[in-house]
Formats: C-alpha cells, structure tokens, sequence
C-alpha cells in the first residue's frame, strides 16, 4: 500500500516512474499472501493508457506474468505475454514457466517452437532471440516431471539440441534436475538411451565447480540405483538376463553357455569325505583295506596314514 502511494505521488508530482519502479511493484503485488491481480493489471493498465510507462515493455509485461502465475491466472498470464511487443528471452522464459506451472504444455512448447525454431526472431536491439540455459532447464524440468510416454525422450533431445546446436553448457541446477530425476524413478529407467543420455549428464557434471565432495556424492548414488533397479528387473524378468526362474524343472535350468560347452558334466574333484568318481580315474585310486570310509584321494597321497600328533588326553 505505501509503495502504491509513493507512486502515486510521483504521478503527481509529474515525476515519470520508469519501468523498473513499476516492474518492481508489479512483482511485489503478486507477492501478497493472496496476490493482489486486478490491483496489479489495473495500475499497468493505468499507466499504460496515460503514457506513463511505455505500453508493451518487456520488463514490466514479465513481471505481470509472474504476478498473474503466483495467482494461478494463465488467461491473464497470456494476454500480458501477448502484450509485450518483442519479448526477450526473460519475457519467453517467464511464459514458459507459467504455462507449466498451470498445466498449459502444448501451450509452452508451441511458444518455444514459435520463438525458438528454425526461423529465429529478432530482439528489439536487432539480435537474434536465441534460448539460454534457464529456457532448456525450464522444458527438460518440466518434461522429467510428467509420468507420460515419451516425456523423458523429448527431454533428452532437447539436452542434446542445448549442447549440439546452441552450444550451451548445461550448468549446476541443470544437472541437479535430470540426475534427481532418474534417482527418483520418473521416466528415465534402464534402456540402453537412459542410460547413456545419463552417464552423459555426469560427463558434463564433473566439468562444472560443485562445492567439496559434492559431485562425487552424486556419482555414488546415481550408481547406487542404477544398481538396484538392476537387480528389480532381474527379479521381476530374470530369463530376459540369463537367469531363468527357480519355479522351472533342472533341466530347464541348466545354464545355457555351461550346457554347451560341456561343463555341466565335469568334476570337479572337491569331496568333504569319502566318495570318488569312475569317470576320474586319476581321482579315485581305491584302498583295499576293509575301512571303506578312507577316502580314496587321501590314500593315493598316503596322508590317511600321517599322524598329526594332536591328543585328546
């Protein structure tokens, strides 16, 4: 209320506020416990009209449209997105979080191909408008938090459209955002993409300056689930890894390379006591005293015979 008087008063007092000021208050509106939006489109309404703030300005078109997302007003988010007469990529970036924070994804996309495909717009100092981190961290976000078929592909692609075409290195809140997503088992599972496009992320993550011990923390649990959701599938579909089912006969069990190669039939030789093997001659030399429980290989070595000298009494 008192900035609102304090502007007023520059009002009158035939003082210009710029658009930082109005941009400033604008913002602080939609900060309100409940956000204060028909005060907030009323004043850039206002000054609009009487020339006071140039209409259209970028900055304070952005600032309305966070204040319209804080109270859950995608119409009026976008009427003030439409506004802008050449939004830059903050005014872009602010849309596009709006519209997913309100479930408007076909919306944010389409707005990102507009502004962003093959034909790129110019901003209003004549450069060309091109994506920046905040734009890419903002789809590839949204994507790894939808459980929808082929949510995590388009994010990969979009990771690699960052890097390839645009040459954007991803950055530290970047990183945090896909590695926390496949820790928490959305999307990204176990195919052979996953987890390549994964292990890439962490390729880019060791470039990055995380604080002590941070990055390696990360490592280790990144490998950590990658290990027991392994050890999930395996359990829920052991033949697609050579590892048939116990509910199955012996025969079926018998492993498949072993079987092959003949390896099913050897001894070993390994006995805890007495026994032999007619198919192992040089393993079953046969004593002929009357104790049967001799073992066989210990007698063709003579060692039944040594006394170990150990004594009860």
């Amino acid at each position: 209320n008192e900035a609102l008087r304090l502007v007023g008063q520059m009002i009158k007092s035939n003082i210009r506020p710029n658009s930082v000021t109005i941009s400033i208050l604008v913002d602080a509106l939609g900060k309100c416990s409940q956000p204060r939006l028909a005060e907030a489109k009323a004043l850039v309404a206002k000054l609009s009209k009487d020339d006071k703030i140039l209409e259209g300005h970028e900055r304070v078109g952005t600032a309305l449209i966070r204040t319209c997302t804080a109270g859950g007003d995608i119409d009026g988010a976008l009427q003030a997105f439409r506004e802008i007469r050449k939004p830059d990529v903050i005014a872009i970036n602010t849309f596009l979080d709006a519209c997913f924070r309100c479930g408007k994804v076909k919306i944010a996309f389409d707005t990102f191909d507009h502004y962003f495909g093959p034909k790129l717009w110019k901003t209003s100092n004549g450069s060309s408008l091109r994506p920046d981190i905040v734009t890419y961290s903002i789809l590839i976000s949204a994507l790894l938090k939808k459980n929808i078929p082929g949510a995590a592909k388009r994010a990969q692609n979009l990771y690699c459209e960052m890097r390839e075409l645009h040459q954007i290195q991803p950055d530290i809140a970047l990183v945090d955002i896909i590695l926390t997503a496949m820790v928490k088992g959305g999307r990204l599972g176990l195919q052979k993409r996953d987890v390549k496009f994964t292990l890439g992320v962490l390729r880019d993550g060791e470039k990055l300056n995380w604080g002590p011990g941070a990055f390696e923390k990360r490592k280790r649990t990144v490998r950590a689930v990658m290990i027991s959701r392994m050890s999930e599938v395996w359990k829920t579909d052991e033949n697609e890894y050579g590892m048939p089912s116990t509910s199955t006969s012996r025969k079926d069990t018998e492993d498949a390379l072993f079987k092959r190669k003949g390896w099913n039939k050897v001894d070993s030789g390994f006995r805890l006591w007495g026994g032999g093997d007619e198919t192992q001659p040089w393993l079953n030399v046969r004593d002929s005293s009357p104790d049967k429980s001799a073992d066989a290989f210990l007698a063709s070595k003579g060692w039944n015979d040594v006394n170990s000298g150990f004594k009860l009494i």
